[in-house]
């Protein structure tokens, strides 16, 4: 079965705007237990939120310029060397002297899932109001801008005031960076955040995703897509006449564990930013797509990178749409 995620490309680039840092991932090879030393591994690679995206959506085929801070250290020709050889255009002079690579160290149990993560991001706080005017005309010819929100909300305004026809999408990094995003909400063209970051988004709690996506929704976002976990994601629009449409997706796939052989671990840092970039990448490059098939692309965006190493593996649009279509065969 094609997938009619294939039909009617249309001509798209992205401008992303956000954090580039370090990532420093460590895994327990027993089970954890507080206070105590644990047998383990670490890995060191290049993340944020931003940068994961803008790298998948360059990874799918999208022309994409990349807007950031870098300090004046050797982590940051690390980063910014890989940003160039996974293909991104990187803005120029936001180099700040004296500054330290931010990095986010995250440990996982056994089984991949997160036990606890720390930021360390303190360089982001450069990502200001004169930031944003000078990296927005270096985005000016970009039809999409996307940002996360390492940014401060006030330069999250500023790109709002100056994106002009252009949609502007909201990548939330986490519930803690949520903090004054509330007047920026009615200026965005869609959000796409986990449960908990909607929930800190709104002051409300919300039993599921679904409800999320309504809630966020209801504050006047025009479109909304909510994670919550391996549990189902939904997307919540409102259409020109201002109703609210619905669409709920099934939760993630887990590994069968009654298959032969050892259970296949899954690691799931990384795997909401795939997620976050295959569903735009669908929304935003093709025509003729149910918001239920963005959903059901973005899931398997997030389970192949799920089975990676690399929490921000090099996976193409290819891969994408075959694994979304097996799925859907799967289920019929």
């Amino acid at each position: 079965m094609a997938s009619d995620i294939e039909k009617d490309p249309i001509p798209v680039s992205f401008c992303v705007f956000g954090g580039a840092l370090i990532d420093r991932i460590g895994t327990f090879k027993t089970a954890f237990h507080s206070g105590q030393s644990h047998p383990g591994h670490w890995q060191q690679t290049v993340g944020g939120v931003a940068a994961n995206g803008a790298r998948h959506l360059a990874h799918f085929g999208a022309k994409v310029i990349f807007a950031t801070v870098f300090a004046d250290d050797f982590d940051a020709r690390t980063v910014r060397n890989r940003l160039l050889d996974d293909g991104l255009i990187i803005v120029p002079d936001c180099i700040i002297p004296g500054g330290a690579t931010p990095t986010y160290t995250v440990m996982h149990d056994p089984s991949g899932d997160v036990i606890a993560g720390l930021a360390d991001m303190a360089l982001h706080q450069h990502m200001d109001e004169a930031w944003a005017r000078n990296v927005a005309m270096a985005g000016s010819e970009s039809t999409h801008w996307i940002a996360d929100t390492n940014i401060a909300p006030a330069a999250l305004t500023e790109l709002a005031q100056l994106k002009g026809n252009r949609k502007l999408f909201l990548m939330v990094v986490s519930p803690a960076k949520t903090a004054g995003l509330m007047p920026l909400l009615r200026h965005l063209d869609g959000i796409i955040c986990n449960r908990q970051e909607a929930e800190a988004l709104a002051d409300s709690i919300f039993p599921d995703a679904p409800c999320a996506a309504k809630g966020l929704a209801a504050l006047g976002i025009p479109l909304c897509i909510v994670s919550d976990g391996a549990k189902a994601s939904a997307l919540a629009c409102r259409t020109p006449d201002r109703s609210l449409q619905l669409t709920l997706k099934t939760p993630l796939p887990i590994a069968d564990e009654t298959e032969a052989g050892p259970k296949k671990q899954f690691r799931m840092t990384g795997a909401g930013d795939m997620f976050a970039a295959a569903c735009l990448f669908a929304l935003c490059t093709k025509t003729a797509i149910a918001p239920g098939n963005v959903l059901r692309h973005g899931h398997a965006a997030a389970r192949l990178a799920m089975m990676e190493e690399d929490s921000c593996p090099t996976i193409c649009w290819r891969a994408v749409t075959d694994a979304a279509d097996q799925e859907s065969n799967n289920n019929d």
